[in-house]
């Protein structure tokens, strides 16, 4: 056994003869990640070095660099591709395609809950690469956020294969790991589809909810939490997580079909989908007439929030028809035209190198006779858009706290007139604000409401506040008082963050008139004046309309 491994001692070292290390990525019990550059095709690389300290470590790392191997066969646009592997002094090593990018937990830690066409997005992107792996005999065995990495080009990408079984040896409980895979005495079983299944069940719900599933829980606790999922949703998420795996969807094409069909994709746009995403499954073979997966005549529209899937999940492209005939030969009758195109694109460039110059010279002029004007023009514009925009009076206020196990259905219900007070002071003093929590919202959100004296057609919300980096959502609804629950308003806003000097959020109320919005407050931000305390804190509101 070496020696305990000081990863900042590889920092300049050259790898396998051509892999020059830059920097650590990440480190863990068996190995650290470094971002390396490829000396022979310049390029970057990540450099995966292998450092076991105790004896039954060897085993395990031996059965990963045996499934790095099996990784290495695999060609897949959404798996991370292995390139090489080795030894540096003792040490295995496997090198693996750089993603310059963000992992899913750290898109997750910022902007959770994801919307629900997002999430759906990223888990099909996952089943689709994970259901071609099973084809192949290779089982991931470890899926979870941190595993996989989101590239600028928002294409989700599958890494570190391996390594579950011996996570839930040293945790016992990892929300991730299958139920059967928990076991802390003897040995292990080695991961199999089913324990996939498992994992990516946990992370749609983790997606969407920011918390795990509760074992053996029922469709109660994510349709309580995210009650804008559909039920097709819930129902694949609640059989995917469940304890027994008799009763667990039973491949991971089964849940890529089923996520498809919530999508919505029709038949037509899944043979659009381009060379780059098309794969092999069990049963999708890559024939020229091959089936696309089937889609459902009931599978719910997505709302326009629910709608930001990433640019990778649907690689489509036109596809430009030339007029051949079965010959695969330009049709006689097209080449007097395409000859006359020619001429006539030459004729017409001929022209406009003699006009340009001139069409310059007037529009030289006329900026210059138009620039006296400009300024009371601009100044009579801004007075006309900030006429043309109406700041609502509020009237009323009030905390929102459904009833669940983990609230008392109310947050400060005696700071809610600062919101409607009409002084833009954000201190803590003129200020609502939430609790003060330990680590994160025990539950799925908590806000607080507003009025106006009647319906009115909201197109902004601004919120003045100190605290910055928070969440929230907003919702509309013209009985506020008996809305007890989330799934008595409408949801009228992206999710976004709060900040200072933010930009107003742009309400889509589809022309509708409400009387009272909600912010809903889906994640907390460090206090910056009580740094042991989580909190979000508004100022005041502002509404407005066209």
């Amino acid at each position: 056994m070496s020696e305990v491994f000081h990863p900042d001692q590889l920092i300049g070292e050259r790898v396998g003869g051509r892999f020059v290390v830059e920097r650590l990525i990440g480190t863990g019990p068996l190995s650290s990640a470094f971002r390396a550059r490829d000396q022979l095709l310049e390029r970057r690389v990540t450099v995966k070095l292998f450092h076991p300290q105790h004896p039954d470590d060897s085993a395990v790392v031996d059965s990963q660099l045996q499934l790095a191997s099996a990784v290495a066969r695999l060609s897949h646009p959404n798996i991370v591709t292995v390139i090489d592997r080795g030894e540096h002094e003792g040490l295995p090593f496997v090198v693996l395609e750089y993603v310059r990018g963000e992992n899913l937990e750290e898109r997750i830690d910022r902007f959770a809950p994801l919307d629900v066409g997002e999430v759906i997005g990223y888990g099909l992107s996952i089943a689709r690469a994970l259901a071609y792996a099973h084809a192949q005999g290779v089982t991931h065995g470890n899926i979870r956020p941190v595993n996989l990495l989101i590239s600028e080009d928002r294409d989700i990408k599958i890494v570190d294969f391996g390594g579950g079984s011996y996570l839930a040896s040293l945790t016992g409980a990892d929300p991730y790991v299958a139920p059967e895979q928990r076991v802390l005495e003897g040995p292990h079983v080695a991961p199999s589809a089913l324990d996939d299944v498992y994992a990516l069940g946990v992370l749609l719900h983790v997606a969407l909810t920011e918390s795990a599933p509760v074992l053996g829980g029922d469709t109660s606790q994510l349709q309580l939490m995210r009650p804008d999922a559909p039920n097709r949703l819930v129902q694949l998420v609640v059989r995917a997580t469940s304890p027994d795996p008799v009763s667990r969807v039973a491949s991971m094409q089964e849940v890529a079909s089923e996520l498809a069909a919530i999508r919505g994709r029709s038949s037509s746009s899944d043979a659009a989908i381009s060379g780059a995403n098309r794969f092999v499954t069990p049963d999708a073979p890559a024939a020229a007439g091959s089936t696309p997966e089937p889609s459902s005549t009931d599978a719910p529209a997505l709302s326009p929030w629910e709608s930001h899937a990433p640019a990778s999940i649907d690689h489509t492209s036109q596809v430009a028809v030339t007029p051949f005939g079965a010959d695969d030969q330009p049709r006689r009758g097209d080449r007097p035209m395409l000859r006359s195109g020619r001429e006539l694109r030459a004729r017409l460039l001929a022209w406009s190198m003699a006009i340009i110059p001139l069409v310059g010279v007037i529009l030289i002029a006329v900026v210059i006779a138009g620039e006296r004007g400009s300024a009371g023009r601009r100044a009579a514009t801004a007075d006309a858009s900030l006429a043309a925009r109406q700041t609502v009076n509020l009237t009323r206020a009030s905390s929102f706290d459904p009833l669940t196990n983990d609230s008392d259905q109310t947050e400060h219900q005696d700071l809610v007139q600062f919101l409607i007070d009409g002084k833009p002071g954000s201190e803590i003093n003129t200020s609502w604000q939430t609790e003060g929590y330990e680590i994160r919202l025990p539950k799925a959100g908590v806000g607080v409401w507003v009025a106006a004296g009647s319906r009115v057609r909201a197109t902004e919300l601004r919120l003045r506040t100190d605290l910055e980096g928070w969440g929230y959502q907003v919702y509309a609804t013209n009985d506020p008082e008996h809305a007890t629950k989330l799934s008595d308003w409408t949801r009228v806003s992206e999710h976004t963050h709060a900040a200072m000097d933010k930009q107003p959020v742009v309400l889509n109320t589809r022309g509708v008139a409400y009387e009272a919005y909600l912010i809903w407050i889906t994640r907390l931000a460090v206090d910056t004046k009580d740094t042991n305390k989580l909190r979000a804190r508004i100022g005041e509101v502002v509404i407005r309309t066209p």
